[in-house]
């Protein structure tokens, strides 16, 4: 039977102000070390609710590594920069304005929140928030996973273990070149989309498995096709 997992509501400072946040953890885990997820974008289900960012962080921690996950600003408890417009006329505002660069900062500032919590940090990232693996990598050397990510990977990740996990047909990205480190494992789940519907655990699995041997750009690039099991939400402070 799995270890209870418990989930620790966090308010994680920056600048600009307050991040709603959690950490998910099994009671015996080594806090050594932990992992930062960093969520898809907002207008595509980038909240802590979303799907894989669930299944994910409730894997990951049950197979003994804390997970601390986070709402971008104007998400969920997350700080709202501008009180007059709802989370849709916000997010559409910076997509139209085509630059990140205060979410970067909030992202750097959630990361060295995380790093002050444990002795060595895995980053995954879904989609959007892989934009950041770049940036993050700078600042420690990282072990890494980018799950369908939206936009080309830095060359400079491939200094360090990788994992790339990409949909056979992503069908929300458009066509076209993105590159990936040469040096990055690469897995395609067969026979998913974008959004892993009903291919949750299966890529919960693969992540768990990376955070525990990170060391996975020696092993062959591949294809999988699973089967999934679903998991229920958080319920008064436990993920059953």
């Amino acid at each position: 039977m799995d270890a209870d997992l418990h989930v620790t509501s966090l308010a994680i400072p920056t600048r600009a102000g307050t991040l709603e946040g959690r950490l998910v953890r099994r009671d015996d885990a080594d806090s050594r070390v932990g992992m930062l997820f960093l969520p898809p974008h907002p207008l595509f289900g980038g909240n802590l609710g979303n799907n894989i960012v669930r299944a994910v962080a409730r894997r990951v921690a049950r197979d003994g590594v804390p997970v601390i996950l986070f709402n971008y600003r104007g998400v969920g408890e997350s700080f709202r920069p501008r009180p007059d417009l709802p989370l849709f006329e916000f997010w559409s505002l910076l997509d139209r304005e085509g630059t990140y660069a205060d979410i970067e900062e909030d992202v750097r500032e959630v990361h060295r929140f995380a790093r002050g919590l444990f002795d060595r940090l895995h980053l995954a990232a879904y989609s959007f928030g892989a934009t950041f693996l770049g940036g993050l990598a700078a600042a420690e050397p990282p072990t890494w996973c980018a799950i369908a990510p939206s936009a080309s990977l830095p060359d400079a990740l491939g200094a360090w273990p990788g994992l790339v996990l990409e949909p056979e047909d992503d069908g929300l990205l458009p066509a076209g070149p993105r590159t990936r480190p040469a040096s990055a494992r690469r897995v395609v789940v067969a026979g998913a989309d974008h959004f892993f519907r009903g291919r949750e655990e299966e890529v919960a699995s693969l992540v768990s498995s990376w955070s525990r041997a990170p060391a996975m750009e020696s092993r062959p690039q591949g294809r999988v096709g699973l089967t999934t099991v679903p998991w229920s939400r958080a319920r008064k402070g436990a993920l059953d």
